[in-house]
């Protein structure tokens, strides 16, 4: 009757841990039918004891589950707010600041699902600010390209983004600066025609 994984543990929480608590209440009724139905046996003692059990470590992860829900909530509010500015970066680090506690609860679920759309957003505003540093860099605006690329580094640089941010600074700084360039023959003539 009872599960092969409860014979080969030591302790009753060893085998319960990777289950969902709605499996935890899976197990209890089949066991309350096995005490109702061999009264005073030692298997109704035995499944006394694991519904005991069963039900303090569904206690137990309820309670986790809505400790974790509440920080989870008041951290999700401020990432999406970072998250419409703009921000991943900053809404990434309110993300990560989720306790590593709340491992294995839905809260925690959702903390991954959205640290991918965070990655998503600072990918596609990468790509946008490429765009546009390489549209600067063909017309030899090398300064506005330096102060886009920055600005994005401030706003999406996540683990991410390193290889863009990699990328468009050696573009930046192979690129010549049109205040570098030399000067032509005919701009050349028409400066010392001034002059005279």
């Amino acid at each position: 009757f009872f599960s092969s994984r409860r014979r080969h543990t030591r302790y009753w929480r060893d085998w319960s841990s990777d289950v969902c608590s709605s499996d935890l209440e899976d197990r209890i009724p089949p066991l309350e039918v096995l005490i109702a139905k061999y009264p005073d046996t030692r298997a109704s003692k035995m499944a006394g004891q694991t519904v005991e059990n069963l039900k303090s470590e569904i206690a137990e992860r309820n309670l986790r589950n809505q400790a974790a829900e509440r920080d989870w909530n008041t951290l999700r509010a401020r990432a999406e707010g970072w998250l419409r500015s703009e921000q991943p970066g900053r809404a990434r680090k309110e993300v990560l600041s989720l306790s590593d506690q709340h491992v294995d609860t839905e809260s925690w679920k959702q903390r991954e699902t959205m640290l991918l759309q965070i990655d998503q957003q600072a990918i596609d505003m990468w790509r946008q600010a490429r765009v546009e540093i390489r549209s600067l860099l063909e017309k030899n605006r090398k300064a506005e390209a330096n102060d886009r690329l920055n600005q994005v580094i401030s706003r999406a640089l996540i683990p991410a983004t390193t290889a863009f941010e990699e990328e468009l600074r050696k573009e930046i700084s192979t690129s010549q600066d049109s205040t570098q360039l030399p000067r032509s023959e005919e701009h050349t003539s028409e400066l010392q025609s001034r002059q005279y």
